[in-house]
Formats: C-alpha cells, structure tokens, sequence
C-alpha cells in the first residue's frame, strides 16, 4: 500500500503518453475515463474506428516483431461457453457493445515498469501501422 499512489501516478502517465501521442490519429480511440470518479488506468486500451484499413490483430502482429507484448480486449462474457445461454443487450444491428469494442480494440502494453524509452518505441511502432 505503501506505493500505490505511485504506481497510480505512473498508470496515469503512461495512459496520458498514450493518448497524447495517439490524439492526431483519427482511426484510433483510446478508452474513455470516468468523469464521475478518478480512474486508476490500471489498463490502457485502444479501440480502431471500423473503417480503418488497419485491424487490432495487425497491430498486435507488429508489435510482437518487436517483442512488445499485447492483448486482445477481453472476450465479452455471453461469448465464453460456460456463458452462451445467458441473455445479453444487443445494439440496433445486433452485435453488443462489448463484441463491437472486442472485435476492434487492443490492451497496450501498460507496466509500470515501462522506460520513458519503452513507450516511445511501442507509440513509434503503433504509429506507424497508420501511416505516422
């Protein structure tokens, strides 16, 4: 407990490298904050806007050339076997929220450990795939 404040700051910077970096993409989407609390940004994620030539698996691909670890956005919960059967809210053309934001979103990598010069090779990599 004693570092959690810290490690909270440094969540927060690495979110904000993320997004600043990232704000004259317009294909790119990083997760919105709560603006009813403070967030810990605990997990930086981008979402690709749908009519991007460039897809979250490609950036991921990239990303792992250069032995930069990534994720896929977690799997929505009605989609895992133990939880098919059970209903779920879907928007107007049928897909849900949460499918929509799995199928076009990524994790960035987003330890704390991470050097000033660790972030700015993964932007430089993600810039890249749009064209930066």
């Amino acid at each position: 407990m004693q570092y959690l404040e810290e490690h909270i700051q440094k969540k927060h910077e690495i979110y904000k490298a993320y997004k600043d970096a990232f704000s004259d993409i317009k294909e790119i989407e990083m997760n919105p904050l709560n603006k009813a609390g403070i967030d810990n940004n605990w997990l930086s994620c981008m979402t690709i806007s749908a009519d991007s030539d460039v897809t979250p698996t490609q950036v991921m691909d990239v990303l792992e050339a250069e032995n930069i670890e990534t994720r896929p956005i977690w799997k929505p919960m009605h989609m895992q076997p133990v939880f098919e059967e059970y209903d779920f809210i879907q928007v107007e053309d049928g897909m849900s929220v949460s499918e929509d934001i799995f199928s076009r979103g990524l994790c960035l990598p987003s330890d704390i450990k991470n050097t000033r010069e660790d972030m700015e090779r993964i932007i430089k990599v993600v810039r890249k795939q749009f064209g930066q």
